[in-house]
């Protein structure tokens, strides 16, 4: 009735083709639902809170180098101190040598 002797669904359509292209047409709400269900979705970008962070950054990073040109010169100005101290004071510079 429904497959004739030649495995002909109806008479027109081959069994085996007529059940790939159900598989494949059951296919397609599968791919779609899994790609809702397991998409992640794209993160939503503040701009004034990543703007505050990156001024904070930079705002951070000027004092240390602030602080690390601060502590340099006080290095250079003791260096100076010790080094006109034992021009002038020359007994403590023999003990300063061995």
């Amino acid at each position: 009735m429904f497959i004739d002797n030649k495995g002909r669904l109806f008479g027109k359509v081959n069994i085996i083709d007529f059940l790939a292209l159900i598989f494949l047409i059951s296919l397609i709400p599968m791919i779609w639902l899994g790609n809702r269900i397991y998409k992640k979705p794209m993160p939503v970008v503040e701009y004034e809170g990543l703007k505050k962070q990156i001024e904070e950054a930079r705002q951070s990073r000027e004092k240390v180098n602030a602080l690390k040109e601060i502590e340099c010169q006080e290095k250079i100005k003791c260096q100076d101190k010790i080094k006109n101290f034992l021009r002038k004071h020359k007994k403590y510079r023999r003990d300063l040598d061995g």
